[in-house]
């Protein structure tokens, strides 16, 4: 049985990445800089589930993931995605040794795409220097999913609950999914804050 879930895994994972691949080679075709960079956002959405099979596949516990393990292919990818330059722009993980269900891990592998990308796009214009920070923690039977900029910051009217772009829809679809809520404070730069409450059955890694 864990040769054949480690096969089914493996399996997806390379299907998804002929899905971002195909999009890949898709937007190079494209002229218009808002087109392409709604493919560069699917493409980075897609690999962040791939990732989610890959690092699966090669676990010794196939019911659950090493998420700190999996998180550090997550940003080191979508920093590669964006060119961002470690010397302007640093990037720091900080994640509690802790396994996940995969019907966990998913949605919230695509909140950390979403917002982190959301920053590497937005919050450091004009080469403007700065750190992106992510943390997950574990404490009283729940799960913080922090992510923090130094950037420029939101607009002042901002509220996460009613942004209509499809990133902002997509984190409050995948916070609800989790049963948790999301809370967002602009004040030096920007910081998503998510908590959501364990499921039964998890543990440390």
């Amino acid at each position: 049985k864990e040769v054949l879930l480690k096969e089914i895994h493996h399996r997806v994972k390379n299907n998804m990445q002929v899905i971002t691949s195909l999009l890949s080679l898709q937007s190079k075709t494209i002229g218009d800089g808002e087109a392409f960079a709604v493919f560069q956002d699917s493409q980075n959405r897609v690999k962040s589930m791939a990732l989610i099979h890959e690092t699966h596949y090669q676990s010794k516990d196939l019911s659950r993931i090493n998420f700190a393990e999996y998180l550090q292919k997550l940003v080191a990818h979508v920093s590669r995605s964006y060119r961002i330059d470690p010397e302007t722009v640093r990037i720091s993980v900080n994640v509690d040794d802790v396994s996940l269900p995969i019907d966990t891990a998913v949605p919230c592998g695509l909140i950390i795409n979403e917002l982190t990308s959301n920053s590497l796009k937005y919050a450091f214009p004009a080469d403007k220097t700065g750190e992106v920070n992510i943390t997950f923690a574990r404490a009283n039977a729940q799960y913080v999913l922090r992510v923090s900029d130094t950037g420029v910051g939101l607009p002042a009217d901002f509220d996460p609950e009613t942004g209509k772009s499809l990133g902002m829809k997509l984190v409050r679809m995948l916070t609800t999914q989790l049963c948790g809520e999301i809370e967002c404070h602009n004040g030096v730069g920007t910081t998503f804050e998510i908590t959501f409450p364990e499921e039964k059955g998890e543990v440390r890694a």
